[in-house]
């Protein structure tokens, strides 16, 4: 299995950093460690190869997400 994680630069805010290390942590360990979502699995459906995983997270959630990395 591949894992595509994005690297955590030492000049972000402390903030980013630890979202984006609980976001890392999700990938690998399939749990939060800040909110205890599981991950779900759902197959790729133009590549049955590839496998999605989405975590629910609490809004209270420190995990760092899409919506706030753009």
């Amino acid at each position: 299995m591949l894992f595509v994680l994005p690297a955590i630069r030492e000049d972000w805010p402390s903030e980013l950093k630890n979202g984006i290390a609980i976001r890392n942590a999700c990938a690998t360990e399939g749990v939060c460690p800040d909110c205890g979502a599981r991950g779900e699995f759902s197959a790729d459906a133009d590549n049955p190869k590839h496998v999605h995983v989405t975590f629910q997270h609490e809004p209270s959630c420190a995990v760092v997400t899409d919506a706030a990395l753009s």
